[in-house]
């Protein structure tokens, strides 16, 4: 989601329901830094249409998102680019605090919530001069910041984010906010363990059985009619002649 009138872009792919809100409520000018009256401004070059969102402070403003996702976001990582429009002559700087609130719903408002300084996200104005007021271009004084943090946003939670940029009734240094981006990170999916191949178990070696004694095979008995033994016939007894 990008708002073109002032240049911005928040990733919007696991978020919706996002907005922009600020205190105290002022309109939004369109300048060049020619202004140093506190109030919102929506800084740029002259007739340019690429534009950043600040002001001369004591003024905050922010955002607020929604996880509309089904999984809790565990990291968080905010980047944007500080930029200065504006310097005063008393030679003191302005800064801009970044602050975060997660909360269960937007009913609130927007800075009732607990909210949580993120110090890496500070921009110091980089110009300070102790003799010169006047504009400058901002384009030329800036610097980009990034942060990665750890968070715990449950599904249609809200996070809101929170830009304080401080000042004096008497020494102002306008500041703006460009090129702000929002990413999310939500807990990796487990990837599921292999499942593991079973060991085949080796083939037993087969037991060779033993040698079977070969049984005797019987004489075969011969079928059929039997021959009688046949019986001698005696030889006759001499007969004896008396005379």
């Amino acid at each position: 989601v990008s708002t073109q009138s002032t240049g911005f872009y928040v990733e919007a792919s696991a978020y919706e329901d996002w907005g922009w809100f600020e205190k105290p409520y002022k309109d939004l000018v369109a300048d060049s830094g020619d202004t140093g009256d506190p109030g919102f401004y929506s800084y740029g070059l002259r007739s340019s249409t690429i534009r950043s969102m600040g002001g001369c402070g004591p003024v905050t403003f922010g955002f607020s998102a929604r996880n509309s996702g089904t999984k809790t976001i565990e990291r968080l990582n905010l980047c944007y680019v500080g930029q200065q429009w504006r310097q005063n002559s008393w030679g003191f700087s302005n800064s801009i605090t970044v602050s975060y609130a997660i909360a269960p719903n937007n009913t609130l408002d927007f800075f009732s919530w607990k909210y949580i300084k993120i110090p890496a996200l500070t921009f110091v104005s980089p110009k300070v001069s102790a003799s010169i007021t006047g504009p400058l271009t901002g384009t030329d004084y800036q610097s980009t910041l990034c942060t990665n943090f750890s968070v715990s946003i449950p599904p249609c939670s809200f996070v809101f984010f929170t830009f304080d940029i401080d000042g004096f009734s008497f020494a102002r240094n306008c500041l703006a906010v460009a090129r702000l981006t929002l990413q999310s990170t939500f807990p990796a999916t487990p990837t599921p363990a292999p499942t593991p191949r079973p060991t085949p178990l080796p083939t037993p070696r087969p037991t060779p059985l033993p040698t079977p004694i070969p049984t005797p095979v019987p004489t075969p008995v011969p079928t059929g009619p039997v021959e009688p033994t046949p019986v001698p016939t005696p030889a006759p007894t001499p007969v004896l002649c008396v005379d």
